[in-house]
Parts: C-alpha cells; structure tokens; sequence
C-alpha cells in the first residue's frame, strides 16, 4: 500500500496528491512576480508605466517612452489609447527632425496601417 499523499494517489477532496501544491506555488509565484518581469501581465504594466511617466523629458526620453507605453497599451487591448501615444510619436518626429531615423518612422507608419 502507498503513503497516503503519494504521486497518483487522491486526496480527501478529490484531487491528486501534488494538486494542492502546485496550485500554492503557481498562486505565490503569480503574487511575487513583478509585472515589469513577466511578459504576459501587460495590464498592470500599463498601470506602472502611466504613474511612471517622465515630468518634462527631453524629446528623445519622451519619444522612447511614448513607443514602449504605446506597444504595452496595444498588447493590454488599449487599442485606441495606444493609436493615440503612435500619433504622438509621429507629431514629435514631425517636430523634432533629428530624433528618428527613417526606419523608425517607418515603424510608426506599420503600426498604424
């Protein structure tokens, strides 16, 4: 006969030993992990990236936040509000001529087509 708990054996509650632990782990590694580490938590990195936010950056901190903030909103389903922070890269562009390369503007261009 096995230990009671043993890999296959079920528990009290119906569930395979093992079951009970594995879902602790994976809920404490949901609550420690950092939402900047793990790329599928696009939402809360919104939420960092929004109180983040550089109080009067030069043109290049500004547009390179802009980009990243922009492709974190598109991947979080924030379709328009990304569109908008694209848009924003694109007038600095515009204003600033020196601050992006053509590869970059054609960038923008792709992600709003």
């Amino acid at each position: 006969m096995s230990a009671p708990g043993a890999p296959g054996e079920m528990s009290p509650e119906g569930h395979l030993a093992g079951s009970a632990d594995m879902v602790e782990l994976l809920e404490r590694i949901d609550r420690e992990v950092r939402p900047v580490d793990d790329p599928f938590r696009s939402r809360e990195r919104v939420e960092v990236m929004r109180r983040a936010a550089p109080e009067n950056p030069s043109p290049r901190l500004e547009l390179q936040f802009r980009f990243n903030f922009a492709m974190e909103l598109l991947q979080a389903g924030h379709t328009e509000e990304a569109i908008e922070e694209v848009e924003a890269c694109r007038a600095l562009v515009e204003k600033h001529r020196g601050l992006a390369d053509s590869r970059f503007r054609t960038r923008l261009q792709v992600l709003l087509a």
